[in-house]
């Protein structure tokens, strides 16, 4: 909170003021059934990062007066995939909780991925909205797929926001 402030510094609007629009984040606490997708979906480790940009550019551009954001990863169902995820999940809470231990299996500056396998990288992104008539208080659904062929944790990271 700002010095002697009483709101998140998240929802400020640009002149440092609260801003008039709020978010509510709705993203699942745990693994929910997906019926649309026939699969599992739910927390995953920048769940909260995105929640938090939404949050942000909705104080600042004001989207809406009250706007529902969720998040959720969408699970592959093999156990295979299950075992790696969690495997993954493990080590990153562990090289987060004991950071020195990890540090030399971690690549330094400039070690990122090479080109060639940022060109090979992916994200399919399914979106689901509503929007609402101020008018009338109609409800149109909406629906859009992002189909992002290059790596998204470097290359177009901006672009997605």
């Amino acid at each position: 909170k700002p010095e002697g402030g009483s709101f998140d510094p998240l929802l400020s609007a640009a002149d440092g003021s609260k801003a008039p629009s709020g978010t509510k984040i709705v993203s699942p606490k745990r693994d929910v059934y997906v019926p649309e997708f026939q699969r599992r979906g739910g927390p995953w480790i920048m769940g909260p990062v995105m929640a938090n940009c939404v949050r942000r550019s909705n104080a600042l551009l004001g989207y809406a007066p009250e706007l529902a954001f969720g998040d959720a990863l969408l699970r592959d169902p093999s156990w295979v995939r299950w075992l790696q995820d969690s495997a993954y999940t493990a080590l990153v809470a562990a090289a987060v909780t004991v950071p020195t231990l990890f540090r030399p299996l971690l690549p330094g500056p400039g070690q990122g991925p090479t080109r060639e396998v940022m060109d090979a990288g992916f994200l399919v992104l399914e979106t689901r909205g509503v929007m609402v008539d101020e008018a009338t208080g109609a409800e149109t659904p909406v629906a859009a797929t992002w189909d992002v062929r290059e790596d998204t944790t470097y290359l177009c990271t901006g672009r997605m926001l």
